[in-house]
């Protein structure tokens, strides 16, 4: 049913009470997020004062905007309210970190960042980068690639993840003559949302260096991901794998395991899982049941969840809970996450996986396993950074109708390197590459993977790049 137009004052705080109980006992991020500072009784209070400064009766984008805005107080990008059918359109925040990139490139000497193409900053070719805008330049130089000339071209840009268009930026050089002097440096974005998330979602196109084009992970779109899925035979003959994951905002990482496991041997671990369980985060595993039966109940991996599901007797351990655990429960448990091959040989070439600022939460699970089971090589932009909670799970609160989701999983704090993954920021790419070319260069970049001649100066530079950022902690 669609959700009422208008609600009473005492609908709308009855339904934020229903709202704080959820989080208290159904969310990972609850005890995780007091900790770090955050106080949720200051939040549930200012939110009953905004919801009372809307008037009695008040809109139902009035209620939703308001919980939306609690949302916002935290980095959860999975804590959400969720778009439900009927629904009218509301003004919610939507907050991400795009990237833009100096114009100038630059190239190291030691320690040293030298400008290499020096007319973008109106600076000396071969003058010293000092400082940008009071900032050490080093905390914000990453490697990049470029074709120029017909020839790849690594070198370092000043590369920003931002959640505003920033100026031009002021940087401080000393020229070859030892003179210092300021500069302005001309930035530029390097990623096009409307490009990257249009045209074909999906391809595969086997080959020396195979091509495989993954726009999505929802289970409605099974019939399109088959392929892939078994095209894992043809790729253990590839020299080279390219992956693309542009424009891939999530769904299911059931299809990228599938894959993985069939070029796999042996084990792999990709991360350290905290997971809550309690008698509200089984509603919501309820909850998320009842939905994947009455909208995939044709997908393969629906079916295979329910199976699984259904031999746990949900139900009825929701049923029994107050008798098994008492009234009520709540635990907290850790897992390693883990994945076995079933190869007879594991796959033996490169792979590389093109990323951009819409891959989240199942794509960037997906880009971790790569990275960890195949070393992948991650080129484009940052990622949308929806992965350090998982497995949110719906409810949809008793008098507006408003849906929210809520994680009962996180990966586990004190194992996630700041380096490899930061909430709202995501992943960042092995080497940064413009993709407003619609991933042009970042496939062609892909094949060279497949020649000796090319791929081993390729991947010298990539490992020494990585040495120096984790070193300088800089990300």
């Amino acid at each position: 049913m669609p959700p009422p137009a208008a609600l009473d004052a005492a609908d709308a705080l009855a339904d934020l009470a229903t709202l704080e109980r959820i989080l208290r006992t159904g969310y990972i991020g609850f005890d995780y997020f007091r900790q770090l500072g955050v106080d949720w009784d200051a939040l549930f209070a200012q939110a009953a004062v905004a919801l009372a400064a809307h008037g009695d009766p008040l809109s139902f984008c009035d209620f939703a905007v308001v919980i939306d805005d609690l949302f916002q107080s935290v980095t959860d990008r999975h804590l959400s309210v969720w778009p439900h059918p009927g629904s009218p359109e509301c003004p919610f925040q939507r907050r991400g970190r795009t990237p833009v990139a100096s114009a100038t490139w630059f190239r190291l000497e030691g320690d040293a960042a030298i400008v290499d193409d020096g007319a973008p900053a109106r600076a000396p070719f071969g003058s010293r980068l000092l400082d940008c805008a009071g900032r050490e330049a080093a905390n914000d130089l990453h490697f990049a690639v470029r074709k120029k000339d017909g020839q790849w071209q690594f070198g370092y840009r000043l590369i920003y993840t931002t959640t505003y268009r920033p100026d031009d930026i002021d940087c401080r050089f000393r020229t070859p003559d030892g003179a210092v002097t300021t500069a302005r440096i001309a930035v530029e974005p390097i990623w096009d949302w409307r490009r990257e998330t249009s045209g074909k979602l999906f391809a595969v196109k086997p080959g020396e260096t195979m091509y495989v084009r993954l726009g999505a992970f929802d289970p409605e779109h099974e019939a399109d991901i088959s392929p892939f899925v078994q095209s894992a035979a043809a790729a253990a003959q590839a020299r080279a794998i390219i992956v693309d994951l542009r424009g891939n905002r999530g769904g299911t990482d059931f299809y990228f395991h599938q894959w993985a496991r069939a070029l796999m041997r042996g084990e792999t671990w990709f991360g350290e899982i905290v997971r809550l369980e309690s008698e509200t985060a089984l509603q919501g595993e309820i909850n998320a049941a009842t939905e994947e039966r009455a909208y995939f109940n044709d997908s393969i991996s629906m079916r295979a969840l329910l199976a699984f599901r259904a031999a746990t007797d949900l139900a009825a351990l929701f049923g029994n809970a107050v008798v098994r655990f008492g009234a009520p429960w709540r635990r907290i448990e850790r897992f390693s996450a883990r994945m076995k091959g079933r190869a007879q040989r594991p796959f033996g070439g490169r792979m590389l996986v093109i990323v951009d600022r819409a891959c989240a939460s199942a794509c960037e699970g997906s880009v971790m396993l790569a990275r960890h089971a195949f070393d992948a090589v991650v080129v484009g932009v940052n990622t949308a950074g929806v992965h350090a909670f998982i497995e949110p799970h719906p409810f949809r609160l008793p008098k507006s109708g408003l849906e929210i989701r809520a994680a009962r999983k996180m990966m586990d704090p004190e194992r996630v390197d700041a380096a490899d993954f930061r909430e709202g920021r995501g992943f960042m790419p092995d080497v940064w590459l413009d993709l407003r070319d619609d991933g042009a260069a970042a496939r062609e970049f892909g094949a060279c993977l497949a020649d000796p001649r090319c791929a081993d100066d390729a991947l010298s530079r990539i490992k020494v790049a990585g040495e120096r950022q984790r070193e300088l902690s800089i990300y």
